[in-house]
């Protein structure tokens, strides 16, 4: 006799294969017609259903690679999904029966993914809105969905499978826009000309974040990993996205004095060609003409600060209205853009109570991380500073780019990691074989940078 959960299970395998089959007919003939979104969706659909076959948990590993699918969305029909949102919405569905539910630390990060939730609820009862009750849920779902995702993920011991994925799918935009650089005559890179330069530069500075603070979970030879690290430098420098730049900066000087500058050449040397971007490219903009620099980067971020803060001291407490900038019956003022600042955004937005619950929502995260000492409780940690750093002259709320920090956090969540306490190291029982292992095989597992 089945019980209801098996049954639920079964029920929700056989629409997830019906819906594939569907999917290949329809995907099959819109790619005839040359659609690129047809055919990156028959690519999804083919890859899909043997990995049903085999395991729910395999589609949900899938949502780390396909984070760098956010600029591409599923437009037809009058709907408006990316497809890094369908397929977290997907593996979220498959992974609610797989999540370890008793990991004390997955239910401490939802709580505080809950507790970030409660308290943006009164802002959205403050300016009932249909954009803003949708984008409180799209907020949920970045990351309650996607911490549930990673657990399941990290329970099932697909971490590394998962994380290498995402190191393939990063190499891949690094080598695109590497080659965009050249043909555009070192222009800023827009990889396979629809990946933006910024969201391509955060993907690569986190690949870069991920091979040097959890190489041992990735665990691929050193030669390998060094390549790819030149790749991924390589390729952010071709983005110039100066705030995943600043970012990366950040956290390699956060690991150099974690780690009592160990192997601080390398790291010096791609903070020094970092540095010397970003000042090229503000330069750059400096000695545009006048039309360009009000309308230009710099520009654009200028006024939209400043008519945001506008629309924040109207509505200190509770701010204007989740997506203001998208209702017309919430703008008030010209130039209304959303602005690239998590802080300002998140005033404008939701007030003083959205901000305070932002503050809680990332410092949970880290309080629950910042003395893990294994390869993902680091990844987790580090990988939300550099989300909150890249987000102050960035979007943080936006799918793909804001959905990869939480799927590591997500995976890290899955165990109790490796936690320093009164200068004791305590090792759960996973990674006690690394431990045993010869001097020469941890060497081949250490990052190159």
């Amino acid at each position: 006799m089945l019980t209801v959960a098996e049954r639920a299970t079964r029920l929700v395998r056989f629409g997830v294969y019906a819906l594939a089959i569907v999917g290949v007919q329809v995907a099959a003939g819109a790619a005839a017609t040359g659609s690129t979104s047809a055919a990156l969706a028959a690519v999804g659909v083919a890859v899909a259903i043997p990995l049903a076959l085999m395991s729910p948990v395999w589609i949900a590993t899938l949502a780390l690679p396909c984070v760098v699918l956010s600029s591409q969305r599923l437009g037809s029909g009058g709907v408006d999904l990316s497809y890094a949102d369908a397929a977290l919405v997907g593996a979220t569905l498959l992974a609610l029966r797989e999540a370890p539910w008793d990991a004390p630390v997955l239910r401490r990060a939802i709580w505080g993914a809950g507790a970030y939730m409660v308290m943006l609820s009164f802002t959205v009862l403050w300016t009932p809105t249909v954009r803003g009750v949708l984008e409180w849920l799209h907020r949920g779902e970045l990351v309650i969905g996607s911490i549930v995702v990673g657990s399941a993920i990290g329970a099932a011991d697909k971490a590394r499978a998962a994380l290498r994925l995402y190191l393939g799918a990063s190499l891949a935009i690094a080598v695109g826009a590497i080659v965009f650089s050249l043909a555009h005559g070192f222009e800023p890179a827009y990889p396979f000309g629809v990946i933006h330069k910024n969201a391509g530069g955060t993907f690569l500075a986190a690949a870069l974040i991920i091979s040097i603070v959890a190489a041992r979970e990735v665990a691929l030879p050193r030669p390998l990993v060094i390549g790819m690290q030149v790749m991924f430098l390589v390729g952010l420098l071709a983005c110039q996205a100066r705030g995943a730049s600043v970012a990366f900066m950040i956290v390699l000087l956060l690991v150099s004095a974690r780690r009592r500058a160990r192997g601080i050449l390398i790291p010096l040397v791609g903070v020094t060609a970092l540095a010397v971007m970003i000042y090229s490219s503000v330069q750059k903009d400096s000695l545009s003409d006048a039309e360009a620099e009000k309308f230009g980067s710099v520009g654009t971020r200028v006024i939209s600060y400043e008519t945001s803060l506008q629309y924040w001291r109207e509505n200190p407490i509770f701010g204007a209205g989740m997506r203001f900038f998208k209702d017309p019956t919430l703008m008030r003022h010209l130039f209304t853009i959303e602005p690239h600042s998590v802080v300002i955004g998140a005033l404008a937005e939701t007030g003083i109570v959205g901000l305070g619950a932002l503050v809680l929502l990332n410092g949970a995260v880290l309080v629950l991380f910042r003395r893990r000492r294994d390869p993902l409780g680091q990844a987790a940690y580090y990988l939300t500073i550099a989300h909150v750093v890249d987000s102050l002259v960035g979007i943080f709320w936006v799918a793909g780019t804001g959905t990869l920090p939480w799927l590591v956090v997500g995976l890290a969540a899955a165990s109790t990691g490796e936690v320093v306490s009164s200068g004791s190291l305590v090792l759960p029982a996973r990674f006690e074989s690394i431990r045993s292992t010869d001097e020469a095989a941890r060497r081949r597992l250490q990052p190159g940078i």
